[in-house]
């Protein structure tokens, strides 16, 4: 179905033309948004818009536009709220990034590569199910701390902003590691998920499932650390030190943290991979499975520091490209749902 984009975003559309003489970056996409276009291209060149118009410089009226944000990562919003944006960022990471995933498997696994769509969406609805309460857990839990622990761009010190995403990245690993286990055999296997569980308990028990939950802690502690805390701060510190373009220092800023988070937590993500995949045969703990790396590598230190590296190609694409899609869809949801809360606030008091 193609419409017309003020048909369906009529606000935004007057928001877009006094941006466009205010900032001519916006006139390109002003222009692809008076012709005619789906519903989803609408939704997708809407987020991008308010990604934007939250950090522009542009001064425009109350009423036409929201005010620019604190610096803050410390929004007044209530933990159902952060549910819902760690809900649709964990949506839009999956759909987006699971292929890459899918290829990281096949080369940490030493697997042949397998091009084909089967192959590469494999495992996407387990994949998403259970994406979907970590990303949120995650969001959720970081965000709260930093509420609680009223945190700030500007009075803080980063190292308090980095243990509370840290933290609220490492709890759900809890669930995430089994959850992960289980989608890793099913790729490898190619098993549903409900059979891989079954098939994995019955020989192995309940607590083998959380086999490689603490990489899983240490990854997803520095992953999500990248998208909560180095990506704004990495903003702000652009904009403040260099007076770069917001837009600009966002994107420059989502790429520096997701490679960051690539390359640290990387050794972490595929000795967790390893001893996962083995876990139905070999009961390996993170210093045995670094021992059998280094000993199936012929005893080189060079070639088993390869070998951990393995996948690192994928994983790094794909990383970056979480980091950019969950740090921009949370931002853009928590500051409507901050602005919402803010004129909720302003009509309690009159």
């Amino acid at each position: 179905m193609r419409i017309a984009f003020k048909e369906i975003f009529p606000k935004e559309q007057k928001i877009l033309e006094k941006l466009c003489h205010l900032n001519t970056k916006f006139g390109l996409l002003f222009n692809r948004l008076t012709q005619n276009v789906s519903i989803i291209e609408s939704i997708f060149i809407i987020i991008f818009v308010f990604s934007q118009i939250g950090s522009s410089e542009a001064s425009l009226s109350d009423d036409e536009v929201f005010e620019k944000p604190h610096h803050n990562l410390r929004p007044e919003l209530k933990f159902y709220q952060s549910c819902i944006s760690g809900c649709v960022a964990g949506v839009a990471d999956v759909v987006v990034n699971h292929p890459l995933w899918a290829i990281k498997i096949m080369m940490q696994n030493k697997e042949p590569l397998d091009f084909r769509a089967k192959s590469l969406y494999r495992g996407l609805i387990s994949n998403t199910l259970t994406m979907i309460p970590l990303t949120t857990s995650r969001v959720a839990i970081s965000s709260t701390l930093q509420q609680r622990s009223h945190t700030s761009y500007e009075k803080d010190s980063p190292v308090k902003l980095l243990l509370s995403s840290f933290f609220g990245g490492s709890v759900p690993a809890v669930f995430g590691g089994p959850t992960e286990l289980l989608r890793n055999l099913e790729h490898k296997y190619s098993l549903s998920f409900w059979d891989t569980y079954k098939k994995y308990v019955s020989k192995k028990g309940y607590f083998a499932l959380f086999r490689g939950t603490p990489g899983v802690a240490i990854r997803d502690g520095i992953y999500t650390t990248s998208f909560a805390t180095l990506t704004p701060l990495g903003r702000v510190y652009l904009e403040e030190k260099y007076n770069m373009d917001p837009i600009e220092a966002s994107i420059l800023s989502s790429i520096a943290s997701g490679l960051f988070a690539a390359v640290f937590s990387h050794p972490f993500d595929t000795i967790k991979v390893i001893q996962q995949a083995r876990s139905l045969n070999q009961d390996l703990s993170m210093l045995k499975t670094l021992k059998v790396c280094y000993q199936e590598e012929g005893e080189s230190y060079i070639k088993a520091f390869q070998r951990i590296y393995r996948g690192i190609l994928p994983r790094g694409i794909r990383t970056v490209s979480g980091v950019v899609v969950i740090s921009s869809i949370t931002s853009i949801i928590n500051e409507l749902f901050h602005e919402n809360n803010k004129e909720y606030s302003n009509v309690q008091s009159k």
